[in-house]
């Protein structure tokens, strides 16, 4: 587990942590203590044996599960840290054996320019998730969840993507947990991995299982909707970007009731142009509308913006309003009229 690291004796260790700007150390902290049960098998062996002997048995370090699952615990960490940052000059990686009482079996010391350690230094471990949260024809944006070990000291994450099959990197350092990745191919598969960086050093990556694929062109563009009583005519011009070799196919409109509170209903209409017209509608109601482009089997674009509009009221609506707001003009001039004489 923590092959190719140096393993120093205390006598030898400043000389080691003054080589580099920081040092990390795995430390065993208890290999220098007395141990009195091995006295007791001593004089068990000589047949000197004590009643003590049994419950000296119960309290030894290394034979406790608590301890040994934090020993392994703390020595994946170091080791995969140190394997993390190999490349890092900055950066020493150390064992060695010292007696710490404040730490049963072992742990992880930091030196930073020669001064006294950091006796309780947790490294890194990879970051816990990667959530791919939008994607578009010429990036994506993804979510990182923090590192379950060393979060406290992150100060930036680094993303790492590169279209598959290709061996070159491209990277962004990004001060926040969400980051979009700009300029990708269109309609292209995209590798992705993530670190996270503190002031000692980096993270073991985590990289996403499966490819992400960007949208084969962008969205329509322009959306334009005429409203009637009973229809709308919708209109729409030509994505910007679209991928080569990319059959558009045509667009897809859908359309929906707008109520407050309630779920849209979205319903669907196909055009091969940038023109829909929609009968049916309910007349004084409003609808939602949004656009997007259909490309076969390359799949398709993202919605356009939702776009809310309201119907007009039939005519017969709207006469029957005219009239009752012109008989309370009426009335209300006829009383004023009224109260007005002598």
């Amino acid at each position: 587990m923590m092959k190719n690291i140096t393993v120093v004796e205390p006598k030898k260790l400043d000389e080691q942590i003054l080589k580099t700007e920081k040092c990390v150390c795995f430390v065993f902290t208890s290999l220098g203590n007395k141990e009195p049960y091995i006295e007791s098998l001593e004089k068990y062996l000589k047949g000197e044996a004590s009643s003590a002997a049994h419950a000296l048995e119960k309290e030894q370090w290394f034979l406790s599960v608590d301890v040994a699952n934090v020993m392994r615990q703390k020595a994946k960490l170091f080791s995969d840290f140190a394997e993390a940052n190999k490349e890092n000059k900055n950066i020493t990686f150390l064992i060695m054996g010292q007696t710490d009482e404040n730490h049963k079996g072992s742990s992880i010391y930091l030196y930073q320019a020669g001064s006294h350690p950091n006796t309780d230094f947790e490294p890194l471990s990879k970051p816990e998730k990667i959530t791919v949260s939008d994607i578009d024809c010429d990036k994506v944006s993804v979510e990182i969840s923090p590192p379950k070990f060393g979060a406290k000291n992150i100060t930036s994450y680094r993303v790492e993507f590169k279209v598959e099959g290709e061996e070159e990197w491209r990277q962004i350092t990004a001060g926040s947990a969400e980051v979009t990745l700009k300029d990708l191919e269109l309609n292209t598969e995209h590798r992705v991995r993530c670190r996270a960086v503190t002031g000692v050093g980096v993270s073991p990556v985590h990289e996403l299982e499966e490819t992400v694929r960007t949208l084969p062109c962008s969205a329509p563009r322009k959306l334009q909707v005429e409203v009637h009583s009973t229809e709308m005519s919708v209109k729409w011009e030509k994505p910007a970007a679209v991928a080569q070799n990319t059959d558009m196919l045509g667009y897809v409109v859908e359309y929906a009731q707008s109520e407050d509170g309630q779920a849209l209903q979205w319903k669907q209409e196909y055009s091969v142009v940038q023109r829909l017209d929609i009968p049916g509608l309910q007349a004084g109601t409003q609808y939602a509308v949004r656009v997007h482009c259909d490309c076969g089997f390359s799949g398709r674009s993202k919605d356009t913006e939702i776009m809310y509009v309201v119907t007009t009221k039939r005519q017969y609506e709207r006469t029957a309003e005219y009239l009752k707001n012109i008989s309370k003009e009426i009335k209300s001039s006829s009383y004023l009229r009224s109260s007005n004489c002598p």
